[in-house]
């Protein structure tokens, strides 16, 4: 059976249409196979000159990197199609062999053939690097070159200019504080001293310019979008709420995903953010990751929280690998996503009261938001998310060779806080925590409104020589 991603095809009818798998392709014929009474009814169906029906297969070129329609019109290309019962399973399925002679149905196929039959070679004698660059021209030499710190493999990857990095550190209206070793920094330091340590341990620009950033944000991302394990602890986030309130910075909470066992907890941490939030007499932003967190809070506190729907959710991802593959970066530019439906912001504001969209700087357009779009605007730079894990790789790594062999874990230790998945540095790209990054810091703000939330998925200064594991 050939490989559905590489050649698919399509029977389509005057009242019917229905998706086939090829099992043999030749110049002269092709086979494939439904369940008996399926068989019946197409092969009846397509030999009847009046139903006008076609099949049309879908070829992927591998140089092209594209995909191509055959279209086989049934009353001109298709020669005979013949029912072919398989003895094996004889009373479940019928394979069906439809001769053809079309003269664009036989290059692709011949084409097909060969390049099939490379990639078959390739795939068995190769290393899948070499395979990558034979089939894409992916640089399999480059592959060796790793740095040894995440602060060294940072300074290795493209930078916009040093100009540009000073107007983005000037309009940066946030940070992230994502981990442990950032709340328990924020929580020692005076303001002034931590914003001063948060923008030199980034890594990202120069000292002297660093300096026009330590301007204090006006909001605070406390949490991870992607681990519920790097949130605060109970304490933790009381001391940090407070503090914010004191330096006068508003404080937004970011959640992960939630697992089932994790319900009672995060129902104690949503009691507290209400309980502050009355105390206070204010609405705290949440930044939620999660559709059942979503109901929950929908539910039990209505109106108490200015809702932000996560990067998760708003699903505009991309991989820097996918450059090799069949896309480049003006392609991805003009990638949409459900978001940019008015109809859904605004079942997304009326059913949820969701305030504000997440966005990374994917290198992807956030065309759709304008001032009137009911809905706000956050953009998280220069880390874009590629994949999350449900449980923890890095851990399965270090305590069982493999980041396969995964396993839910009740109390973490936060080993991310030490080590990290090291990528070869031209893939531009990182394995923190539970999940992969790529890196992006050249971004295009075309319209008013956008809140910039900056974060380097580091540790403080002194800690930030996370050891790699090499994949």
């Amino acid at each position: 059976m050939i490989p559905f991603a590489i050649l698919s095809g399509k029977i389509k009818t005057k009242t019917d249409e229905k998706e086939i798998r090829i099992l043999e392709l030749s110049p002269d014929y092709f086979t494939f196979r439904l369940l008996k009474e399926q068989a019946k009814k197409y092969a009846q169906q397509l030999s009847d000159a009046g139903q006008q029906g076609n099949i049309v297969l879908s070829f992927f070129q591998f140089q092209k990197r594209s995909y191509h329609e055959v279209i086989l019109d049934c009353t001109k290309d298709i020669v005979k199609i013949e029912l072919m019962p398989q003895k094996q399973m004889e009373g479940l399925v019928c394979e069906i062999r439809v001769d053809i002679k079309n003269e664009e149905y036989r290059i692709y196929t011949e084409r097909f053939n060969k390049e099939y039959l490379k990639y078959i070679y390739l795939k068995l004698d190769e290393t899948e690097a070499d395979m990558s660059q034979a089939l894409v021209g992916y640089p399999a030499e480059k592959e060796q070159t790793y740095s040894d710190t995440l602060k060294k493999q940072r300074a290795a990857w493209p930078q916009v200019p040093d100009e540009t990095k000073k107007s983005l550190a000037e309009r940066v209206d946030g940070i992230e504080l994502d981990n442990p070793a950032w709340y328990q920094a924020y929580l020692s330091k005076p303001l002034k001293d931590f914003i001063s340590l948060y923008w030199e341990s980034s890594g990202w620009i120069d000292m002297d310019l660093c300096k026009i950033a330590w301007r204090v944000p006006k909001y605070f991302y406390i949490g991870n979008a992607y681990c519920l394990h790097l949130f605060p602890k109970k304490t933790q986030l009381e001391a940090m709420l407070e503090k914010t309130w004191g330096d006068h910075i508003f404080p937004v909470c970011v959640f992960a995903p939630v697992e089932e066992k994790d319900l009672i907890k995060i129902e104690e941490i949503l009691k507290l953010l209400s309980d502050w939030c009355q105390n206070k007499c204010v609405k705290i932003e949440l930044v939620i990751n999660d559709w059942g967190m979503a109901g929950l809070i929908r539910k039990k506190y209505p109106n108490q929280f200015l809702l932000t729907l996560g990067c998760l959710l708003s699903k505009q991802r991309r991989d820097t690998r996918m450059n090799y593959v069949n896309r480049n970066d003006s392609e991805f530019s003009k990638e949409k996503s459900h978001v940019d439906a008015p109809f859904y912001r605004q079942y997304l504001a009326k059913h949820f009261n969701i305030t504000r969209v997440s966005f990374q700087n994917s290198g992807i357009d956030q065309s759709f938001f304008t001032p009137d779009s009911m809905i706000g605007m956050t953009l998280h730079f220069p880390y874009f998310q590629m994949n999350t894990s449900g449980w923890c790789p890095l851990l399965a790594m270090l305590y069982r060779g493999s980041r396969g062999r995964q396993k839910a874990v009740d109390d973490c230790h936060c080993e991310c806080m030490t080590y990290a998945f090291e990528y070869p540095d031209f893939l531009c790209m990182t394995g923190r925590y539970n999940s992969i990054f790529g890196y992006n810091d050249s971004i295009r703000i075309e319209k008013e409104g956008v809140r910039l939330v900056a974060g380097f998925l580091n540790t403080p200064l002194k800690n930030d020589s996370a050891k790699g594991t090499k994949l």
